[in-house]
């Protein structure tokens, strides 16, 4: 059976009852069913610390909210305005700016970090507005995005975000993260709250070619790994009851066979398309899914494979961790750096519940290496090669007769 990917303290914090539920009055996070649970959390301990730090964190930055718009001398209705001001919200100049956003982003991390119901809802509606600010650091909203996403059990909504941030990142009006303005948020916010109905299918998406000059993000394709692995244990758990169907009818009541068939699917995207994948060509569905796994994981690896590195060392040792080897760092690298370690802080643990994902970066890894390193012997200049048509060719011509990408006229 499936693993249910949906990190949560579902219902109750004490018992997990989802009757009567209210927030707790300090953080507004986690939820109680009654009284008494609510006073045994409290008199024991066992919410104590995390309440401290969202309180604290709710604080700051009600706090700062209220020195930005002081200072502004402006009231809530206008502070939308101000914030998607680009004059206004440079991260470098203004100092009311700098505090309203790192208190921003510190709520945000420690809800996302909790993961309850409650707090998961809270983190959405802040992460949401964050698509209002001019300047802020892609790399940060993203990470939180995507993990929100994630935890609420969404894996189609947050594909569809990577695919859409993905597109417009490489579209040719934003050839750089530090000239994306807030009509480029705007986009992001606008078609996220639309439920991306006017892009095509998830089924659909994973059925059209895809050209690897594209390129992808570690901070993208990170989370878009982990979707893969998830829809792939579903896919592979409804082949393996496929397989063994006619068995279960004929030995077992029919009705308890469909019930072991309607509670396989685990992930959003098979939940919610079930009929239709249960028409398709399910072996076909996972030979596709398999190579756009490859796919994905080479594009990261030749931007940073250090990401992996520092996932599987953070699972060895059940905490997030540096890698014993850390690459050096270029000049204008350590923001994407610090991005890229958000994302597995946020994420480790939900790669650590797919074991056949650890096991494929495990023994991947080293050949992925190699073969990009291969590659950059080929050229002084390791950002020539990584762009090259030889480089692109040399690791992903032999995947290209799995059909999910082309090489432009080439293939």
């Amino acid at each position: 059976m499936a693993t249910c990917y949906v990190r949560r303290r579902t219902g109750c914090y004490v018992c997990g009852s989802n009757f009567n539920l209210f927030a707790c009055d300090r953080c507004l996070a986690i939820e109680y069913c009654g009284k008494d649970h609510q006073k045994h959390a409290q008199n024991s301990g066992l919410h104590t610390a995390e309440c401290d730090a969202i309180h604290g964190a709710r604080r700051d930055f009600q706090s700062a909210t209220d020195a930005f718009k002081s200072f502004y001398g402006i009231d809530e209705t206008e502070l939308p305005n101000i914030l998607s001001d680009s004059t206004v919200m440079s991260q470098y100049s203004n100092p009311h700016a700098i505090e309203y956003l790192n208190s921003l982003n510190l709520l945000a991390e420690v809800l996302i970090k909790l993961g309850s119901p409650a707090a998961l809802r809270l983190a959405y509606e802040h992460v949401l507005e964050m698509h209002i600010l001019d300047d802020m650091n892609s790399g940060l909203l993203e990470s939180f995005m995507t993990a929100v996403l994630l935890f609420q059990g969404e894996d189609q909504l947050c594909f569809q975000y990577i695919t859409f941030s993905q597109n417009t990142i490489h579209d040719d009006d934003y050839n750089d993260d530090d000239d994306m303005g807030p009509d480029y948020w705007s986009d992001h916010k606008e078609t996220l709250l639309a439920g991306f109905s006017n892009q095509p299918s998830v089924l659909k998406q994973l059925s059209i070619p895809m050209d690897p000059y594209e390129g992808l993000t570690p901070k993208l394709g990170f989370p878009l790994l982990l979707i893969f692995f998830r829809w792939m244990e579903d896919l592979k758990n409804l082949e393996n009851f496929r397989n063994v169907e006619l068995h279960l009818t004929g030995r077992l009541n029919f009705d308890i066979a469909r019930i072991i068939e309607k509670a396989i699917p685990q992930t959003d995207l098979v939940r919610k398309q079930f009929k239709t994948i249960l028409r398709a060509d399910i072996p076909e569905l996972i030979k596709k899914l398999q190579a756009r796994i490859e796919y994905t994981f080479l594009l990261v690896c030749m931007e940073e494979s250090y990401i992996w590195h520092q996932l599987l060392e953070s699972i060895e040792n059940r905490e997030i961790t540096e890698p014993a080897v850390t690459p050096p760092t270029e000049v204008g690298d350590e923001r994407n750096r610090a991005s890229e370690r958000r994302a597995v802080q946020l994420l480790w643990r939900s790669w650590a519940e797919i074991p056949s994902a650890v096991k494929y970066v495990r023994e991947i890894l080293p050949r992925a290496e190699k073969q990009i390193e291969g590659v950059q012997c080929r050229d002084t200049s390791w950002e020539a090669a990584r762009d090259s048509d030889i480089a692109l060719d040399a690791l992903f011509y032999p995947l290209a007769k799995a059909g999910v990408w082309t090489f432009g006229n080439d293939v």
